[in-house]
């Protein structure tokens, strides 16, 4: 060992130097000493510390090597130590084990060259290769690269999918989206929600988020068959092919709010108003002599003048009759005959009706 009087001690022999201190001792340096050392590996084992001063450096002009049977354990003493190499990118080999990563927010988290996981911008995490589509696959199974079940997520010809997939020894899974609790689940387009799964008194519905806004189904692209277990509700049922009904006991008609009830006022000849698609109308009881006719008007601003309004007895004299005679816009007349050819009719005559609607084109 020597020493040129320039703070600088000169050590050719280190471990003939220390042997004194196997014990564990400690080579402390002072502010302004500096250790030359060719061979500092030849000292391993021999003491538990070499403590520079405060602000100092130790450089290694290769590799620092922590080897032992004991844990080996590299210590920073702030969290903001480093650890870099300032010409290259970190590399680290064989299993590392850390507690909290920290990335820079404009680093990138990398596998190889063609999977990168950034930081977009706050609270925003992005997977982005340029224009190279992106993909997510989580695994129920997998067995090898021809043997799984998978959920993907990701693009595929410029369409994004969430699809499940499988191969090999795999098996059809179902798929399920949902919400937790009272949520909706909502369904949009363009920025706008379009239809959801309805909440609260609409649980289960299928409802459109926009009154009278959109159609299901459209021309070249119909839905093949619509099953309804007890009604369908519209203002306007349109068909551009028949409407038919295959039930035993309901049949094609009007439902319970269609209808309406009048009675003539005064005599059978008066008119009656009653603006409903179907109904039913009394007449006055006041006598209809043998074979006489009398028509009245009912004024019904439902009807055109291309409908068809059908009339049918309910009771009434066993010789009386009841037709619709004249179909206006607004309104039809009925036209009452007792066929009996000497007795008058005295009792009230009850018949329903409907309209049927219709077009000359």
């Amino acid at each position: 060992m020597s020493n040129d009087r320039t703070g600088t001690i000169w050590l050719d022999g280190l471990k003939n130097i220390l042997g004194v201190r196997e014990d564990g001792g400690a080579l402390m340096l002072g502010a302004s000493t500096t250790l030359l050392t060719t061979s500092l590996s030849n000292v391993a084992g021999e003491f538990d510390q070499f403590v520079p001063a405060a602000g100092k450096v130790l450089t290694l002009s290769n590799t620092l090597t922590l080897a032992g049977t004991d844990a080996t354990t590299m210590t920073f003493p702030s969290t903001t130590a480093t650890v870099a190499r300032t010409d290259a990118a970190q590399t680290f080999t064989g299993e590392q084990t850390f507690g909290n990563i920290v990335i820079g927010s404009a680093n990138t988290l990398a596998w190889s060259t063609d999977l990168f996981l950034q930081r977009d911008a706050a609270n925003t995490f992005a997977q982005r290769n340029g224009t190279s589509a992106q993909s997510y696959q989580i695994y129920n199974t997998f067995t090898d690269a021809s043997n799984y079940e998978r959920l993907f997520i990701g693009w595929s010809s410029n369409v994004a999918l969430i699809t499940l997939a499988i191969a090999g020894t795999g098996s059809a899974r179902d798929l399920t989206i949902g919400t937790p609790g009272a949520t909706q689940l909502n369904f949009r387009t363009n920025g706008t929600n379009r239809w959801a799964i309805g909440i609260g008194a609409s649980a289960g519905f299928f409802i459109p988020q926009a009154d009278n806004a959109y159609d299901f189904g459209a021309a070249g692209n119909q839905i093949k068959s619509l099953y309804a277990g007890t009604s369908v509700v519209t203002a306007l049922l349109s068909s551009t092919g028949g409407v038919n009904s295959s039930s035993a006991t309901a049949g094609i008609g009007y439902t319970t709010g269609a209808g309406g009830t009048v009675t003539q006022a005064t005599s059978r000849s008066t008119g009656v108003t009653l603006s409903k698609t179907t109904g039913q109308i009394t007449t006055t009881a006041d006598s209809l002599a043998g074979l006489a006719i009398v028509t009245f008007t009912v004024t019904n601003t439902t009807v055109a003048a291309t409908d068809t309004v059908i009339a049918s007895k309910v009771s009434g004299d066993a010789d009386t009759f009841c037709w619709v005679s004249a179909v206006a816009g607004g309104s039809f007349n009925v036209t009452l005959r007792n066929s009996h050819a000497v007795d008058a009719d005295t009792t009230a005559f009850v018949f329903n009706f409907a309209v049927i609607k219709g077009v000359t084109s």
